[in-house]
């Protein structure tokens, strides 16, 4: 009778023990059905009294729900954004909101099913620009260069932080694609190399961004790059000639200083160097 109670005990505990770990692995996998990435601004950063990005991924691995995206400043209820997006099983999506910058530096998102909050994100900090200065994005060929502004010469930290321009480093993966959120930018620069893997959304947004007087400085890699791309040809509109080594001497610095923007005489980086170009003839046009 004793082996009988102990043999029904231990198979019990066994029972008590598979459910709890079932219970633990169910409670595990329902955390994870959603994964909710948010990136604000361009690399953190935004102008003031100007459009920013805030580019979403989301991959659901649970039920199709229709999702609800809530943008707000943190200590505001002024300005809040609501965003439904339809969320079907086993999908990943990237989209763009745009958002305008009159409210502060932090902000919350939230994303709700039905009205239950599924995942948050709080206290998200944007370094905050102000509107006079220039905000220059770049999509370079390497993630860790890019474009440099040469150093200025303000008299001290407070005005060089107060008023040298910025440079943003963005992924093309994450490149928003919506044409409004880019007008928060002075300019973009591009590298041809990168251009031509964007997504379709990307390319219409910057399209349609040039064509409302945005600012594109594209870096050629290749010719090919750009006269094998339509979109990008068709902006170009221009015919390449043979690529060939420049001598850029003070030509660059004198342009810059000649334009009113005060540099330092002991900038390297602007002062000498070859560089490799091609002569450009605008279609139909001069060189």
């Amino acid at each position: 009778m004793a082996t009988a109670c102990n043999k029904v005990t231990r198979r019990v505990l066994r029972l008590a023990k598979l459910l709890l770990v079932g219970l633990l692995l169910g409670s595990g996998l329902a955390r994870a059905e959603v994964r909710f990435d948010v990136f604000m601004g361009f690399a953190n950063k935004a102008r003031s009294n100007e459009w920013f990005p805030a580019t979403f991924e989301i991959e659901n691995d649970g039920p199709t729900f229709d999702g609800v995206i809530e943008i707000k400043p943190d200590f505001s209820d002024s300005q809040t954004i609501r965003y439904t997006v339809e969320l079907p099983t086993n999908t990943r999506k990237r989209l763009t909101i745009p958002v305008f910058n009159h409210s502060g530096y932090q902000w919350r998102v939230r994303l709700y099913n039905d009205g239950e909050l599924v995942r948050e994100h709080n206290n998200l900090r944007l370094d905050n620009v102000n509107s006079y200065i220039s905000l220059l994005g770049s999509v370079s060929e390497q993630q860790a260069s890019g474009p440099v502004f040469p150093r200025t010469s303000f008299k001290n930290d407070h005005q060089r932080k107060s008023y040298a321009p910025r440079v943003a480093h963005l992924q093309s993966d994450i490149f928003p694609d919506n044409p409004v959120s880019l007008h928060g930018m002075t300019a973009l620069y591009l590298n041809s190399a990168r251009a031509i893997n964007l997504r379709a959304e990307q390319a219409d947004a910057i399209s349609v961004w040039v064509r409302g007087g945005g600012h594109l400085i594209l870096g050629v890699d290749q010719p090919s790059d750009v006269t094998g791309t339509p979109w990008l040809a068709v902006l170009a509109n221009a015919q390449f000639g043979q690529v060939q080594n420049l001598t850029v001497n003070e030509s660059i610095h004198n342009w810059l200083s000649g334009a009113g923007y005060t540099l330092k005489k002991d900038d390297g980086v602007f002062s000498a160097g070859d560089i490799a170009a091609a002569p450009l003839r605008m279609k139909g046009g001069k060189p």
